[in-house]
């Protein structure tokens, strides 16, 4: 047996879990046309969705080119419409985004973009963001961009990225098969990059508050978030505050509001996991709202993956629930109860 199926074996007996929570929402429609958009974020002056998109399964032996796409929310479109934005001024270098972080300051708004050129080289790209495209502005490199899965900006320019392992290739696959808690987070500032956190099982999505003195880490198979502590004045990260249950392999957090988190949670790894091969196996999924100062959470919306497989992002806007996923072309806008 392979070392890969010997791995999915291990995922299968500690990851398999009984029936999934399902808890729909009313008037949910598809906005089309993006393919695996796994992560957004808000642009509030331009009232869209900025979207990550890329085919996620590989075809023909590789991927095709990924794209940023946006999704009016004003009404200005008709509902459902998503356009790739055009992007100057970038080289040719392969362009794969994954996890991205919107920062809006008072001369420009920056898209700080995940970027996989190849399967042995990261970065985070930094985008101007225009009202009808997105300007090139400067490529981020590390070594500590070890396999970087997603980026939360400050206004200064300073950056903490997760990777979701410690290792590559071969090393990755023990890493998953021993659920070896090598994941670490990176830290950007001026110029300089450097390890600040690790211990993780799959880091996963990052944020930090608007007080900027937490960092929240969410990690997928340590199945919720660690809260640290974090210096404002260096950017540095402290002792570890609390671990946040989820009870559900955490992927990305998205800022609700200053004090309510909303997480993205896969009920079963072994069933995600089932879904990177197979298009037609589904993966059960949650959206929760985590109230970071009480701690209380509240989950509003599960599936069994029938109306949406292998969520990944999920953020509440105007009374709307907005929910994209790892591989397939559409998010899902529902109305919130």
């Amino acid at each position: 047996m392979s070392l890969w199926k010997i791995s999915l074996a291990f995922l299968f007996v500690f990851f398999s879990c009984g029936k999934p929570p399902v808890q729909p929402l009313d008037h949910c429609q598809k906005i089309n046309g993006m393919p695996g958009p796994e992560d957004f974020d808000y642009d509030r002056a331009g009232n869209r969705l900025l979207v990550s998109s890329q085919e996620r399964r590989k075809q023909n032996g590789g991927y095709p080119e990924g794209a940023i796409f946006a999704v009016d929310l004003s009404g200005k479109e008709a509902v459902g419409t998503a356009r790739a934005l055009p992007i100057t001024g970038r080289d040719s270098s392969p362009f794969h985004p994954h996890g991205i972080s919107l920062f809006a300051g008072k001369s420009e708004t920056l898209l700080y973009v995940v970027a996989h050129p190849d399967e042995e080289h990261n970065a985070i790209e930094v985008f101007r963001v225009l009202p009808d495209s997105l300007a090139f502005k400067e490529r981020l490199t590390s070594e500590v961009l070890v396999h970087p899965n997603d980026v939360a900006s400050l206004a200064n320019g300073e950056l903490y990225v997760t990777n979701d392992h410690g290792w590559t290739g071969g090393l990755a696959v023990l890493e998953d098969l021993f659920a070896l808690p090598r994941s670490t987070v990176a830290h950007y500032r001026e110029g300089k990059w450097s390890f600040v956190a690790d211990g993780f099982r799959v880091a996963n999505g990052i944020a930090v508050n608007r007080a900027l003195d937490r960092l929240y880490v969410g990690a997928t198979r340590d199945r919720g978030i660690h809260v640290y502590v974090r210096n404002p004045a260096d950017g540095s990260i402290g002792k570890e505050l609390d671990f946040i249950d989820m009870g559900s392999g955490t992927d990305n957090v998205m800022w609700e509001s200053d004090e309510i988190l909303d997480v993205a949670g896969h009920y079963s790894m072994i069933r995600f996991i089932r879904t990177v091969k197979d298009p037609t196996a589904l993966s059960p999924n949650d959206i929760t709202r985590v109230n970071v100062t009480s701690g209380k959470k509240e989950m509003i919306f599960a599936t069994d993956g029938s109306e949406i497989s292998g969520a990944s992002t999920g953020l509440v806007l105007k009374g709307k629930l907005y929910i994209s996923q790892v591989f397939e072309p559409f998010i899902l806008s529902c109305d919130m109860k």
